[in-house]
C-alpha cells in the first residue's frame, strides 16, 4: 500500500492511495484425525487445510497448553502445501501413543480456532507368529519366540498351566533361570538352563490371545537305547544245568524276557 501522484503538462497533479487489502483466512479442509479410528500404541495424524499461509505461526492445544512447548519427541508439526487445493495443510503427528493422548486439541491462528475432541482405542493384541515345538537338551539353553500385532504390549509364559514369567512383573523366584526380551513386536523366553522338568508345554499369552508350545528333548545317536551285550543266540545246556541270561545296554531301561 502506498500514495501515488501523476502530473500532467499544465501542472494539474491527481494523487490517489492504493490500499492492499489480505485474502482473509478461511479453512478449506476442517480439522480432522487420521486414522478416524486411532489405536493406542499406534500413530494418529491431526491436520487442517487453510486457503493462505498466515503471517503468525498457529499454535496446536490440548487442554489449553501449546504443544509445541511440551518438547515431546513423539510430536511432529508439519506445515506443506496441498496440490489438490492450493491451500496450505497444517498437521500434527504423534506417534506410540498412550491413553494420555485423548482428549481435546485446538488448532489456532487468528481468527480461526478449531477444536476436536480425539478418542483412543484399545486394539486387541494378538500373537500372529509363534514357535510351535523347540528341542533342547538338558544343560544347554532354549528360546521360545512370538511375534505380536503391535509393539507395546506385555506377554506371559506359563509351564504346564503354571506361571513363570511376565515382561510387566518379572517373577523374581525366575530371574535366574529365565530371560525376557522384548524388540519391537517379538518377545522371547529364554531357559538359560534345561533342567529335566522343563520338557513340555508351555502357553504364552497376552490379554486377547494365547497360543500353545511344547519344548522337546533333543536325543543323539549316544542318547538312544542300545544293547551291548546280549545272550548267546544258541546255548548248550545239559538237563538240569542252571539258566543264566543276561544283556548289557548303554542307558538303564525295563526288560521283557519271553
Amino acid at each position: 500500500a502506498d500514495s501515488y501522484t501523476v502530473k500532467l503538462d499544465d501542472g494539474v497533479t491527481q494523487s490517489a492511495r492504493l490500499k492492499v487489502q489480505e485474502i482473509p483466512i478461511n479453512i478449506l479442509i476442517p480439522l480432522s484425525v487420521t486414522p478416524e479410528q486411532p489405536f493406542v500404541g499406534n500413530e494418529f495424524t491431526l491436520s487442517i487445510t487453510l486457503n493462505r499461509e498466515p503471517t503468525k505461526k498457529p499454535k496446536w492445544l490440548k487442554n489449553g497448553k501449546d504443544l509445541s512447548l511440551k518438547k515431546d519427541a513423539r510430536f511432529t508439526f508439519k506445515q506443506e502445501k496441498n496440490s489438490d487445493n492450493n491451500g496450505i495443510t497444517y498437521s500434527l503427528i504423534i506417534r506410540s501413543s498412550t491413553s494420555d493422548d485423548e482428549g481435546p486439541y485446538r488448532f489456532e491462528i487468528e481468527p480461526i480456532s478449531e477444536s476436536l475432541n480425539v478418542k483412543l482405542f484399545e486394539q486387541k493384541i494378538l500373537i500372529v507368529q509363534c514357535d510351535e515345538n523347540v528341542s533342547g537338551k538338558i544343560g544347554s539353553s532354549t528360546t521360545f519366540s512370538c511375534i505380536l500385532n503391535v509393539p507395546q504390549c506385555h506377554v506371559t509364559w506359563f509351564h504346564d498351566g503354571v506361571k513363570i514369567a511376565s515382561s510387566e512383573t518379572p517373577m523374581k523366584s525366575t530371574a535366574n533361570r529365565y530371560t525376557l526380551t522384548s524388540t519391537d513386536t517379538k518377545r522371547t523366553l529364554t531357559i538359560k538352563t534345561i533342567e529335566k522338568g522343563d520338557f513340555g508345554s508351555y502357553t504364552v499369552k497376552t490379554r486377547d490371545d494365547k497360543h500353545d508350545l511344547t519344548l522337546i528333548q533333543e536325543t543323539s545317536d549316544d542318547d538312544k537305547l542300545k544293547v551291548l551285550e546280549s545272550p548267546p543266540k544258541l546255548l548248550d545246556l545239559d538237563q538240569d544245568d542252571e539258566l543264566n541270561l543276561s544283556i548289557v545296554t548303554n542307558i538303564p531301561c525295563s526288560i521283557e524276557w519271553t
